[in-house]
Order: C-alpha cells, then structure tokens, then sequence
C-alpha cells in the first residue's frame, strides 16, 4: 500500500510533466493517426500493414518528444540503452496495438480508426508508467526540473 502511496504522489506531484506527455503523446497520435490514413486511403496499404508504418513513424517522434520535452532528460550519457529499451517496449506496444486494432475491427466490427483510437489510449496510459519509472528517470543529480 505504501508503494502505491509514493506512486500516486510521484505521478500528481508532476502535472505539468503529465501534460507535457499528453501533449507529446497527443502529437504523436496525430501523426501516428495522419499516416495510418494515408497508407490505408490513399496509398491502399491493407489497414494492418498501415497500422504497423505508422505506429513505427510515430514512435520515433515520440521519442524526441518524450526524452527531450516531456521527461527533460537531456543527458546523451545513457542515449543508446534509451533508445534499445524505447524501441523494445515499442516493439512490444507495436504487437499490442495490432492485436488491438485487429480485434477491435474483426471481432468487435469497428471501424480501423475507432479501433486505433482505442489501442492508443491503452498504450498511452501503459507507457507514461514505463517512460517515467523505467526509461527516462532522472538520477538523483540530473533531477534539478
């Protein structure tokens, strides 16, 4: 019970770092959501092959967002295991989505975009836990935000 205290206080202690996810996040999505469109409806990519293009594209801008705006590490000193584990949770969040998006359409009988926005806010509330707490924490004398 302890430990979900200091989680709760952590996470609400730092709104501004939750909007600045969201508005990272919410870019994200747009491009994420731009591109899906695109490869589907005027490209005539199959939607899952889509999904896959864009959800690649929009990770990496949400890399730059998240490290260098969002978390405000800017320290180049652990960069490449960053990235190796932000792509690794990506890869994974990329299997999630598909699912997701797969299930929403052929199961559920929404449309693809319906389908994406609800993955996306799965993996939204998923990763702002796993970028705070595991890829962008700040060492002790980083954290001066």
């Amino acid at each position: 019970m302890e430990k979900i205290k200091v989680i709760s206080n952590t996470v609400w202690g730092e709104r501004h770092k939750i909007l600045r996810f969201l508005i990272s996040g919410g870019s994200a999505t747009f491009v994420d959501f731009f591109f899906l469109y695109a490869f589907t409806e005027w490209a005539g990519f199959y939607y899952l092959v889509s999904s896959v293009l864009a959800f690649l594209i929009s990770i990496t801008v949400s890399f730059i967002l998240q490290k260098f705006w969002t978390f405000k590490n800017n320290s180049r000193e652990d960069m490449r295991q960053q990235v190796l584990t932000y792509i690794s949770i990506a890869v994974l969040n990329l299997v999630i989505n598909t699912s997701l998006v797969f299930i929403f359409v052929e199961y559920a009988g929404f449309h693809y975009l319906l389908g994406q926005f609800l993955s996306s806010v799965f993996i939204a509330l998923e990763s702002f836990f796993v970028y705070h707490f595991l890829i962008f924490k700040l060492k002790k004398q980083e954290n001066v935000s």
